[in-house]
């Protein structure tokens, strides 16, 4: 007695399988093709979707960081102003106080950002 092994890999038999399925009935063979480009298809378009899910997902995450940066600029500059108008007008201790954090937070993200260029 003699035992025949065969495997293939991907959607589609090969030639030979494919003869058999059709001579156990017409039309098996094209039935199976049709499948398996249905298939490629549909995983063509999901994997698509995916992509273009990330891609949006990159675009809102980088406006929002963008726009979070900008606000914290605003915040910045209207502190250290409000800090140094008032400590011209005779209010040295209060302008500290607005305007220190302000020049601090400023010295503190250009540090920050070079010491990530350097990784």
């Amino acid at each position: 007695m003699t035992q025949v092994a065969a495997s293939f890999s991907g959607p589609i038999p090969p030639p030979s399988l494919l003869q058999g399925y059709e001579s156990i009935q017409p039309g098996f063979a094209e039935r199976i093709v049709k499948m398996a480009e249905e298939e490629s298809s549909h995983r063509k378009g999901q994997e698509r979707k995916e992509l273009d899910a990330d891609i949006r997902f990159g675009h809102r995450d980088f406006t929002e960081r963008r726009i979070g940066q900008i606000l914290a600029f605003l915040i910045v500059i209207i502190m250290a102003g409000l800090g140094s108008y008032l400590a011209m007008n005779g209010k040295e201790i209060v302008g500290s106080v607005f305007g220190g954090p302000a020049i601090v937070s400023i010295v503190l993200a250009f540090l920050k950002k070079n010491n990530q260029a350097k990784h």
